[in-house]
């Protein structure tokens, strides 16, 4: 299809791809001489601290991401970014690897798609408290700041009329647009909306996990942690792969697992690799 003057285009989703998806396309159409409206549907208070502003994932963007856009002019700044991991710490049941970047620059950055865990919205530098700041959150600024229009409503459905596709969500009248794009997650119930519309979407498989942070402080993850992504390749009875990184003064641990419940099961980390791992690192 062509997008032409007033063309109207809907973004379901506010998150990184939302947001990237409504930043360049704006700067695009700019560039051609073209006067689009995007509107971008995120019901999520990213400024928010705890699960209410974040989109429950781990929080890892790869350095070549971050370079990518800044080649754009998208720089994340520092209070984004939480850390710079440089290395991967590999554990097996017969030993422990190291594996280092290539080059120092190509470091993996560690931050928060909210505004950080529940009370716990700020970390100590300098003796001064210094705010988390969203990546979420941030970069949906720059697609506002390029002409992009917010509706903080839920989508419930997207259907089809007089061959335009038509958006319905709560506390708003269906709208119809030129280009209905979906930026959604697998938590949100956004893959349903578009799973139950006419557009034959399938979507992907998926896994449960398991995610917590733990303030250490800002010298105990140096000491701990460093600036290296610990993952685990023991034998665990319930889980598969499971990671841990640090941030500026928290960690976060991540498992995935087919069958899970709120508490991981005990028993979790049962063999005597991983337990000495445990014991090594955080003691």
């Amino acid at each position: 299809m062509e997008l032409t003057h007033h063309s109207r285009v809907a973004i379901v989703g506010g998150g990184p791809a939302g947001s990237l998806t409504a930043y360049f396309m704006l700067d695009i159409a700019h560039n051609l001489g073209i006067h689009i409206n995007v509107e971008i549907y995120e019901p999520a208070q990213f400024s928010a601290p705890g699960p209410k502003g974040c989109n429950h994932c781990g929080g890892i963007v790869s350095e070549t991401l971050v370079q990518m856009l800044a080649m754009d002019g998208i720089n994340l700044p520092p209070e984004v970014v939480q850390r710079g991991l440089d290395s991967y710490a590999l554990h097996t049941e017969v030993g422990s690897v190291r594996i280092h970047s290539e080059l120092p620059e190509m470091r993996i950055a560690a931050l928060y798609r909210g505004s950080g865990p529940l009370h716990c919205v700020a970390a100590e530098e300098n003796g001064e408290k210094v705010p988390y700041h969203s990546f979420d959150g941030y970069l949906l600024h720059l697609a506002v700041a390029k002409g992009a229009k917010i509706h903080p409503h839920r989508v419930t459905q997207v259907s089809r009329k007089d061959n335009l596709p038509v958006v319905s969500a709560k506390g708003m009248e269906d709208r119809s647009y030129d280009l209905v794009v979906g930026a959604v997650g697998v938590n949100d119930g956004g893959l349903k909306v578009f799973h139950e519309s006419a557009l034959r979407f399938v979507p992907p498989k998926t896994t449960k996990a398991f995610v917590t942070e733990i303030r250490m402080g800002w010298e105990n993850v140096n000491r701990y942690f460093g600036n290296t992504m610990q993952v685990f390749c023991c034998t665990f009875p319930v889980s598969t792969f499971p990671p841990s990184f640090p941030r500026e003064s928290m960690s976060r641990w991540s498992c995935w697992a087919k069958a899970w419940t709120r508490r991981p099961p005990p028993g979790f980390y049962p063999t005597p690799r991983s337990r000495a791992v445990f014991l090594r690192r955080l003691t």
